[in-house]
């Protein structure tokens, strides 16, 4: 699998295992108005994973260095974008402002999470090769 078909699919993989945590707080929780608004903030990560996937075509593409760069750059271009469709969400589809923002924050954090993860592993097997081809 490519470099940005892994990233795509890590990404949705956090997603998905930050939408089963969070849902496990809200059968605490017990209020339906949360479940209405994790649907909104979830179809908003997934739409802001899918907006970031050429950035991360050309980022991979790209030198180390640059390839840092746009990863931050995708990073919050992705956040732009959640935000925005949570944002449309609450004022056009009348979803709940509190609940749709609030549980936008650990879904965004746990796909930035993983994709920071990768980047750092990315960068330091690029410093390795470049060390060991000098020798």
């Amino acid at each position: 699998m490519s470099g940005w078909k892994q990233q795509f699919v890590q990404n949705i993989a956090a997603l998905l295992i930050a939408i089963g945590a969070v849902s496990l707080v809200l059968i605490l929780v017990a209020r339906p108005d949360w479940w209405t608004g994790l649907l909104a903030s979830s179809v908003a990560v997934a739409i802001a994973i899918t907006a970031t996937v050429p950035v991360s075509i050309w980022g991979s593409r790209q030198p180390p260095e640059v390839a840092a760069l746009v990863g931050v750059v995708s990073g919050m271009l992705r956040l732009v974008v959640a935000a925005s469709c949570v944002i449309l969400a609450v004022s056009v589809g009348k979803y709940p402002a509190l609940p749709s923002l609030t549980l936008l924050i650990p879904l965004y954090f746990a796909v930035l999470l993983v994709e920071t993860r990768r980047q750092k592993h990315e960068l330091s097997a690029s410093d390795w090769n470049k060390s060991n081809s000098t020798l």
